[in-house]
This record gives structure tokens, C-alpha cells and sequence, in this order.
């Protein structure tokens, strides 16, 4: 039920944005800085993705690099509040003195920020970090286009896509009409291994820790061209190994002509 409800979730999370960003008074930041860990990380993983030209930084763990400073701007993501690593890294750039917003449902990351005075958007609670995508994700980017940091996105269009989706590949939609559910019986007693390229990075990263939180199974992610450096040869000599594994490639009608001959060539070696 939350997933299907997830074009729904994306558009309350964008008004959510709107009613935040109304009271933001900030400056265009020289960077942007996403710190989360699991569901509540990958929306830094999605925006970086989303927007490759934008020095978007994504950090994962209980440091801030020493390179980020006051002219940062600082989102610390997390669903419950309670994330220890995304809290240190809260702490330490409230130490330096750095813009800091905090997206969150509640926790303690809700009361350090209250505690010092910062702003923080509140999201609903009562869901699995992992299906809260559209709350984490869409507030930043409204907000960032608020401040001038990327210009104005149809979000809209956004939202008619994703229901649009939910027609072709909803739990309602019957297997012989529904793309999704002939790939979920296709995987399955298998191990899925997913590849992508360029912007589908973070969505073939997502893909594979979805099996793992949802399918309860191992789940393997690479990216085109570096796997075809290293990784493939692990098919050439891999037996009985890769015979329980299942291969997953994200595609682009627009993809680029070398990543279109990667991609064939892989597809040829492994069958």
C-alpha cells in the first residue's frame, strides 16, 4: 500500500517543500553537502544523480571531510531521527559553523535541532525508512531551487509520470500487462545483480538494496564502464558460481554510443 501510494507521497512531499522554503532565508551555498546512512542516504545518492553538474556531495558515516566549511549547505537526512552516524556528522557541523537543515520525522536529530536554533523539515512518520523516498528527496530539491541552486524543475510533469507508472506496474495490474511483476518471476531462487551507468548510478544502487530490504536476498550492484575493467572477468571464470545469478541492466534510449557497444558486448559474454 505505501508503495502504491508513492506518487502521492512525492507530491505531498513537494508541497511540504513549498510551505518550508516560504520562510528560507539563505544564500546560494558554493556546495551541497547530503549526510544520511541507508533509505534516508540514498535521497543524497538520487540528487547527486539527478543533477550531475552541481557540486552536490553525498557523505555516508561519522565524519565531515575537513574540506567543508561555512559556505557549505549542510542537509542531515534521517527518517528516524536516531541515526548515530548522520547525528555525529550534525554535530560536527554545527561546531564549524555550517548551514545546517535537518529532514526528518522526529528522534533526536529533531531535538538537536531545535536545541540550536536551526531550521528542519518535518516529515510524516509511521513508514519505513526505506519507502520514504519522495519525503527525503523532494523538499531538498525544492528547496534548492528556492535559494537558486538548480533552476526551476516540472515537478509536475514528475508526478504525472509517476502515476502513469503506477497504471503500467501497480500491484492491480496483471502479470501479462505488468513489465514488473514478469521480471520479479524471472528472478526468482536467483541472486540479482544490477548494472546501470552515468545518472543511473544511484538508481541501480537503490535497486540492489531494495532486494536486500524488501526481497530479503543478496543483491549485487556495478556500473558500466568500470565493470567491464574488472568485474566481468568474474563471469568468464565464475562456473558454478554465476549460475544462480540473475543480471539486471538499467538502459537509456539516449544512452551514448560507447555505453551502448559496453552494454551489448557484456549482454553477449554473459548468456
Amino acid at each position: 500500500k505505501v508503495v502504491d501510494k508513492f506518487p502521492e507521497q512525492c507530491e505531498e512531499a513537494i508541497e511540504i517543500g513549498n510551505k518550508f522554503s516560504r520562510k528560507l532565508r539563505i544564500k546560494k551555498p558554493e556546495r551541497v553537502c547530503v549526510c544520511g546512512m541507508g533509505g534516508s542516504g540514498i535521497a543524497g545518492d538520487m540528487l547527486a544523480g539527478i543533477f550531475p553538474d552541481k557540486d552536490i556531495r553525498v557523505f555516508k558515516g561519522y565524519e565531515l571531510p575537513k574540506y567543508v566549511g561555512k559556505k557549505d549547505l549542510i542537509f542531515s537526512v534521517s527518517y528516524s531521527g536516531n541515526t548515530e552516524e548522520t547525528l555525529s556528522v550534525f554535530t560536527e557541523a554545527v561546531k564549524r559553523g555550517c548551514k545546517t537543515i535537518g529532514i526528518t520525522s522526529g528522534g533526536e536529530l529533531e531535538r538537536q535541532c531545535v536545541k540550536h536554533s536551526l531550521d528542519y523539515v518535518k516529515i510524516p512518520k509511521g513508514i519505513k525508512p526505506r519507502f520514504s523516498l519522495g519525503y527525503l528527496l523532494f523538499p531538498i530539491i525544492v528547496m534548492l531551487e528556492k535559494i537558486g541552486f538548480i533552476k526551476r524543475q516540472k515537478l509536475d510533469l514528475v508526478i504525472k509520470n509517476l502515476m502513469e507508472t503506477r497504471e503500467e506496474i501497480g500491484m492491480k495490474t496483471r502479470t501479462s500487462d505488468n513489465p514488473a511483476k514478469r521480471i520479479a518471476l524471472k528472478l526468482v531462487d536467483s541472486v540479482p545483480v544490477v548494472q546501470g551507468f552515468g545518472m543511473y548510478e544511484p538508481v541501480t544502487y537503490r535497486a540492489r538494496t531494495q532486494f536486500n530490504e524488501n526481497s530479503k536476498v543478496p543483491s549485487f550492484s556495478e556500473i558500466f564502464p568500470e565493470l567491464n575493467h574488472n568485474s566481468i572477468l568474474g563471469w568468464e571464470g565464475g562456473g558454478y558460481l554465476t549460475k544462480n545469478f540473475s543480471v539486471i541492466i538499467i538502459r537509456d534510449e539516449n544512452e551514448s554510443e560507447q555505453i551502448r557497444k559496453r552494454i551489448e558486448f557484456t549482454k553477449k559474454l554473459l548468456k
